[in-house]
């Protein structure tokens, strides 16, 4: 199976309202990729934006690697990272107790996305998620693409970023082990 991201595809005037954008060119045109590759073994076909393969944290900087480090990133603008704080020495994020804030993108590099934390002060990260909203972003502005097939990174939110050695994310099943 696969999937096409259309996150960053809006049409805020839709009658339908955004998630059935009138103009079906480019979710059309990333569906043909997922075909050729999947249902017609073209592996060659990228057919997916970058996914995060693992989270550390070290002090205020959390690193999400995508791809395994294989990604080759291209970022549109700080916007779009957010991380949990609680006060509670927790490993999962719990929205009523927990608090989400905004972790701006501080440096890219190749396949690594470094975001800041300090929003959090000294209560403990315990989770990450990207583009987490309705209409994250406008036309083809989302934060993060990969470079070389233009495709968006897809949305996501995970707990526990570097404390147990275990990242889970949530987005089509995505559960990393970090090395």
């Amino acid at each position: 199976t696969f999937m096409a991201v259309a996150m960053d595809l809006p049409d805020y005037s839709s009658p339908f309202g955004t998630i059935h954008p009138r103009f079906k060119q480019d979710v059309a045109e990333r569906l043909v990729l997922g075909a050729l590759n999947v249902v017609y073994g073209q592996r060659d076909v990228t057919f997916q934006g970058p996914f995060p393969s693992s989270i550390t944290l070290h002090g205020h900087d959390l690193t999400i690697d995508y791809d395994n480090g294989t990604a080759n990133l291209d970022k549109n603008n700080n916007h779009g990272f957010e991380v949990c704080c609680s006060s509670a020495s927790t490993t999962t994020c719990d929205d009523h107790r927990d608090q989400w804030v905004a972790a701006p993108i501080t440096a890219t590099q190749a396949s690594l996305v470094h975001i800041n934390t300090a929003a959090c002060g000294s209560r403990h990260v315990v989770g990450v998620r990207y583009e987490w909203r309705t209409s994250p972003c406008e036309y083809k502005q989302c934060a993060l693409y990969d470079q070389d097939s233009g495709l968006p990174a897809p949305p996501y939110s995970g707990s526990d970023p570097g404390r147990t050695g275990r990242t889970a994310c949530t987005h089509t099943g995505w559960s990393s082990t970090r090395t």
